[in-house]
C-alpha cells in the first residue's frame, strides 16, 4: 500500500505536466501569427523614407508576374542541385549540370527583381534614391566590414 501512493503521485504530476505542454501548444497554434512583410524586411522599411516605402508596398501589390516565375524557376534549381547531390550512385556531370542551370535561374531571378527596382527608382526623386542606394549598399556590401563599402555619390 506505501508503493501505490508513490506511483499515484507520480502519475497525477505526469498528468498536469501533460496537460500543461498540451495547452502550451494548442496556445501556440492558435495565437494569430503577424503578416510577413515581402518583399523585404523591417530594416528596409527603417532606412527608407516614406513615399519610397508606400511605393514598395505599392509595387508588392503588382502580381509578381515575370519575377514570380523567376522566383520558381530558382527555387526548382536549387531542388534539382540537391537531388543530384542525394544521387545514388552518384553522377558529377548531373551535378554540374544542375549547378549551371541553378546558376542561369539565379541570374534571371537577380535580373527580373533588379528590372523591378529600376522601375521603383523611377518613381523616386533624387534623395529618395540616394537613401535607396545607401540600403542596397549596406544590404549588398561586404562581409563582416572586411572591405570597405564603394563610395557613395553625394
Amino acid at each position: 500500500m506505501t508503493i501505490q501512493r508513490p506511483v499515484a503521485l507520480l502519475l497525477v504530476a505526469s498528468l498536469m505536466i501533460n496537460v500543461f505542454c498540451v495547452g502550451a501548444l494548442v496556445s501556440h497554434w492558435i495565437r494569430p501569427q503577424p503578416p510577413m512583410e515581402m518583399p523585404f524586411g523591417p530594416p528596409m522599411k527603417d532606412r527608407l523614407p516614406p513615399p519610397a516605402v508606400e511605393l514598395f508596398r505599392a509595387l508588392r501589390k503588382v502580381p509578381y508576374g515575370p519575377l514570380g516565375e523567376a522566383m520558381a524557376a530558382a527555387r526548382e534549381a536549387r531542388s534539382a542541385v540537391q537531388a543530384a547531390m542525394l544521387a545514388e550512385p552518384f553522377d558529377k556531370a548531373a551535378l554540374l549540370q544542375a549547378f549551371d542551370a541553378l546558376r542561369e535561374a539565379e541570374s534571371e531571378l537577380a535580373r527580373r527583381a533588379q528590372q523591378r527596382i529600376a522601375e521603383l527608382a523611377s518613381q523616386l526623386t533624387a534623395e529618395e534614391r540616394a537613401d535607396l542606394a545607401r540600403f542596397r549598399a549596406g544590404r549588398m556590401g561586404p562581409i563582416s566590414g572586411r572591405f570597405p563599402p564603394p563610395p557613395m555619390q553625394p
